[in-house]
């Protein structure tokens, strides 16, 4: 397919993806009871203009065959960024479900294309980075949650198609890129891990070699 087709038709998802992320993120129904009385951050427009440049970049660049499991990740991280930069929580009510359909379309893939070799390579990809965020969990003495750690199995399942060194690669990207905002924007702790996370993953998902 021609990939200049396959951006422009990922860029409409990506857009109505936005919007329906942009509304629901407006609405703060995802903040807790003893959330809500916290600072609102505002309307968060690059919500829309994230998703849009996400789902482009990565149909453009991506074999087709990979799209189905990069796809409920790309949709869904523009939102849970903005939540956990509102209220540095990662909902579990979210990554079940996107972990389930990045596991589906995985299986669906290498149904397709009859062959296994992907799911293996995602499984280590799961598998190593939810090892490595474990364990980064436990040494960083709550600057790092749990969510993050479900997050970054849920990178590795996505971005591991190809090979499991993606996504290791896009989980040390997001570790730089949320040490120099610590360290230049952020000066407090906690800091939200998660969007960082997955502009890791971006990148990685973008490498093409």
């Amino acid at each position: 397919m021609n990939p200049t087709i396959n951006a422009l038709t990922a860029a409409i998802v990506g857009l109505c993806a936005g919007i329906w992320s942009w509304v629901g993120l407006n609405s703060y129904h995802y903040r807790l009871d003893e959330e809500m009385e916290n600072p609102k951050p505002g309307k968060r427009w690059w919500v829309i203009v994230v998703a849009v440049l996400a789902a482009a970049s990565i149909a453009y660049l991506n074999n087709w065959e990979m799209l189905p499991a990069l796809a409920p990740l790309t949709l869904v991280g523009p939102w849970l960024a903005a939540v956990d930069f509102d209220v540095h929580r990662l909902p579990t009510r979210i990554l079940i479900p996107t972990a389930i359909t990045t596991g589906a379309g995985i299986c669906g893939t290498c149904l397709l294309i009859q062959d296994w070799t992907p799911a293996l390579y995602a499984a280590g990809g799961a598998i190593a980075c939810g090892l490595v965020f474990f364990a980064v969990y436990h040494a960083s003495h709550g600057t790092v949650g749990f969510g993050d750690v479900r997050l970054a199995g849920i990178i590795g399942l996505a971005v591991g198609t190809r090979h499991f060194a993606y996504p290791l690669i896009g989980i040390i990207v997001g570790c730089i890129l949320s040490m120099i905002w610590a360290l230049t924007v952020h000066k407090q702790k906690p800091w939200p891990f998660g969007p960082w996370l997955l502009a890791g993953a971006w990148t990685a998902s973008l490498i093409t070699i």
